[in-house]
């Protein structure tokens, strides 16, 4: 049977030179520590693991996680960097469809984090992965949602990230990211520039739609698939949402 290939694949090789892990995770760590503690957290599942660095954070700080993801190459980047850490993290090739019954109320938490609901691509796909959420977790089960929210963007006509740079495995990186900010959806490109030793610049974009949910329609999204107690932050120090803010962070327990 031949391996299925996602669009998420095609960023697996990057998806690491994006970020500052180090300075995000610490700068995370509290809010989720909090909440963990709050909510009774042992069992979390990472859903949308990418490359597996929240989940072997999680896993570090002594809660049991698995982490899932559709995309078999961001699998694979997860497993080569738990074993790098030496930590044992079960990753599983799974889509949110999957997760309900692959986990049926079997978990405290579910996190799905860095914009990877919005990933989905649709109001409908997003209902599907909620719904999903909900299944996988015990009553009273926390599930964290963080996304983008581009009004600002638009407001400010800034829809350009600054470029990154970068090398793994020997391969120069330079990487362009920007958004189309249509009013009825958003689109992310990335413009992925690569120089292998004495070889020439090549170049490639991925692309992929977006599902950008406001604030208001994210809450009803979650009480629609069985949540309560729903929270809405602008950031990781627990400050209340604003429509200024740049990304939006949902918590909530399941009925």
């Amino acid at each position: 049977m031949a391996a299925v290939v996602t669009r998420f694949d095609d960023l697996a090789e990057v998806y690491d030179l994006m970020v500052n892990w180090e300075a995000r995770l610490a700068r995370e760590a509290p809010f989720f520590d909090r909440l963990f503690a709050e909510h009774g957290v042992k069992f979390i599942i990472d859903a949308a693991c990418g490359t597996g660095r929240h989940a072997v954070h999680f896993a570090q700080r002594g809660l049991q996680v698995i982490g899932t993801d559709l995309s078999g190459a961001m699998i694979r980047q997860a497993r080569r960097f738990a074993r790098e850490r030496g930590v044992k993290v079960p990753f599983l090739s799974l889509a949110f469809d999957r997760l309900g019954a692959r986990f049926n109320g079997q978990a405290d938490g579910v996190v799905c984090l860095g914009n990877s609901l919005a990933a989905c691509g649709s109001a409908s796909a997003a209902r599907t992965a909620m719904r999903n959420f909900a299944r996988s977790l015990r009553p009273g089960g926390l599930v964290v949602i963080q996304i983008l929210v581009f009004d600002g963007m638009r407001a400010n006509r800034d829809r350009f990230e600054p470029p990154r740079a970068g090398t793994k495995d020997g391969v120069e990186y330079l990487l362009f990211k920007f958004f189309d900010l249509a009013r009825a959806r958003v689109t992310l490109n990335l413009n992925i520039f690569t120089r292998r030793p004495g070889e020439a610049w090549s170049w490639r974009v991925v692309s992929n739609d977006l599902y950008a949910p406001g604030a208001a329609e994210l809450g009803r999204l979650a009480r629609d698939t069985g949540f309560g107690r729903i929270q809405l932050y602008a950031n990781h120090r627990f400050e209340p949402y604003r429509r200024q803010a740049d990304q939006l962070l949902l918590t909530a327990a399941k009925k």
